[in-house]
């Protein structure tokens, strides 16, 4: 990176604040905590078993490195949730909300969907409750996609889990998509991952392209523009990050891309007050796909940064580090005190081992 040390500084203040880290799992650490934490207590409501459940499900090798305080083992909530259920299956095939309800729930449907996929994705299928009759809970999932009294939200869910798993519905994907703006970016999101999962590159591209206009890319993160959609009740801004960030890596975007959309999830994980568990879920499941692309627990390196040859930070990162690394040089101190004002200096940023590393620089100085 080129970096200037300017002239017109107020003396003694000024200087790089450089943060490194070697994956982005620390942006996803509070997320996981809330979810694995939730006080289940004497609930009979599904979707916080589905909540508590998700992160060992998601990791269940990396998981005790991401959050040192989870002891209890993966497959025990998962089975526990795959347990109810079971229970909770409707005559339709779908999944009931509670034990006291009389009919399926779209919500409690697709989360039951989802799990299922992602156990099997993480080799976990021991943990599905065999009284769990998923042929008919994919037939439910179809009759909501196809169902124009269900919510576009649910709808293209229901589709996009639906190809993931396998079962490819081109017709509804061409049907919704004739709702254009008003699917919104989360809607445009699902018809996204349903088309390249049943090999529709062109039309997965069209759809991604028409999801760009709606976002404001800035120099570190990426905002969203507001959309025609009718959002459903668990819609949210972190959500619709989210699924942009599944599609951006499926999608095949740039790093840069990816580490923006990433920054603006953390950005907004720490801002938010109150972070929802349906907020929570979203963020987890999109930065599993990231965090694949990782070395995880196999991470093993040394950092470097270098000004004009001078190292100004070095730091060293085995398997999944709890924090980044951060190192404040000040323009009054050697090295940076000994350069020359005004002119151009490579800063560089070298590591040595098996991983990625991730960085970020920023310069900060008073007139």
């Amino acid at each position: 990176e080129a970096v200037i040390i300017p002239s017109a500084v107020e003396q003694g203040y000024g200087g790089f604040t450089i943060q490194l880290d070697s994956t982005r799992a620390p942006l996803v650490r509070e997320p996981l905590s809330r979810l694995l934490n939730y006080r289940l207590a004497a609930t009979t409501y599904l979707l916080p078993y589905g909540y508590h459940a998700l992160p060992g499900i998601l990791f269940p090798e990396t998981l005790e490195q991401m959050l040192p305080d989870s002891a209890r083992s993966p497959q025990v909530a998962g089975k526990a949730y795959f347990n109810r259920a079971s229970n909770y299956q409707w005559e339709d095939g779908g999944i009931r909300i509670s034990s006291s309800s009389i009919s399926s729930s779209p919500r409690a449907s697709l989360q039951t969907a989802r799990l299922i996929r992602l156990a099997k994705d993480s080799g976990l299928q021991e943990i599905i409750s065999g009284r769990l009759d998923q042929h008919k809970l994919n037939l439910y999932l179809k009759e909501i996609a196809s169902d124009e009294k269900v919510s576009l939200y649910f709808r293209c869910w229901a589709v996009s889990e639906l190809s993931m798993a396998g079962h490819h519905q081109p017709e509804i994907v061409s049907e919704l998509s004739k709702y254009e703006d008003k699917l919104g970016l989360t809607g445009y999101a699902h018809l996204t991952i349903a088309s390249l999962s049943q090999g529709s590159k062109t039309q997965a591209k069209g759809f991604w392209k028409r999801m760009k206009n709606f976002l404001a890319i800035s120099t570190r993160s990426i905002d969203l523009e507001e959309t025609y959609e009718n959002a459903g009740y668990f819609d949210s801004e972190i959500e619709q990050l989210s699924i942009l960030l599944n599609v951006a890596v499926l999608m095949d975007e740039s790093d840069d891309f990816i580490s923006r959309l990433a920054e603006s999830i953390g950005r907004r994980i720490q801002a938010e007050r109150w972070l929802s568990y349906s907020d929570c879920e979203a963020a987890a499941v999109a930065f599993d796909a990231v965090l694949e692309n990782e070395s995880g627990a196999d991470t093993d390196f040394t950092a470097s940064v270098n000004v004009a040859e001078s190292n100004i930070m070095l730091s060293g990162f085995q398997g999944v580090s709890d924090k980044p690394e951060t190192s404040t040089v000040d323009f009054s101190k050697e090295p940076l005190s000994d350069l020359e004002k005004d002119k151009p200096y490579v800063m560089r940023f070298e590591k040595e081992g098996t991983g990625t590393l991730f960085y970020t620089s920023t310069i900060e100085y008073a007139l």
